[in-house]
């Protein structure tokens, strides 16, 4: 009798280890990467940047270190139906003043990166955060060409690696940082926005 119980037991555990259920895993396809843009931060304060469109999410923020903090902004935006040219993303960007200013003029500022999907595959920045025309820019500041008010005393510098206007391929990568200077604004009939900061 205690054979026959040893061997319902044993073989309840056997079923029982043995009955594991298997699913199937559906591989989720994903967009190839479109654009990808290496930040580096030589500012003393941290930067964000909100990708409307990033790597399979919308309104993908980003905070990046001081002092030489880096990160990898990338968007991998696809057509989905839309016609063409359309929007692929747009990186904002939110810059701080220096922290020696102790009262900064203005108390933020901003440019944003501008991607565009284009008939035959390929993706075309539109807005490189330079000054090209008011049409490029709007809303960008403070930088040279941007300086709205004689009392700016800070204004942002972007050094790129490649040429950024207007680039167009693939895939777009490049490299820009990101600098922040104090500056003493003046009158300039010169400048588009009729003051510089030097």
């Amino acid at each position: 009798m205690k054979n026959y119980y040893l061997i319902m037991l044993l073989s309840l555990i056997f079923i029982g280890c043995n009955n594991k259920k298997v699913e199937k895993v559906e591989k989720v396809e994903i967009a190839p990467t479109l654009v990808s843009i290496t930040y580096i931060n030589s500012t003393d304060q941290p930067i964000t940047v909100v990708a409307t469109w990033g790597k399979n999410v919308a309104n993908d923020t980003t905070v990046i270190a001081p002092n030489g903090g880096k990160a990898v902004i990338e968007s991998n935006c696809s057509v989905n139906g839309r016609t063409l040219p359309t929007e692929c993303s747009e990186f904002h960007s939110q810059l701080l003043p220096p922290s020696t200013l102790d009262q900064p003029n203005p108390s933020t500022g901003n440019f944003w990166l501008s991607y565009q999907l284009e008939p035959g595959g390929t993706v075309k920045c539109i807005r490189d955060g330079l000054w090209y025309s008011n049409e490029d820019n709007e809303g960008a500041a403070p930088m040279d060409n941007y300086i709205w008010s004689e009392w700016t005393n800070w204004k942002y510098e972007l050094v790129w690696s490649g040429d950024s206007h207007f680039q167009q391929g693939k895939t777009i990568t490049n490299t820009v940082e990101i600098k922040t200077v104090e500056c003493k604004s003046v009158a300039d009939p010169t400048s588009p926005s009729k003051f510089s900061c030097n």
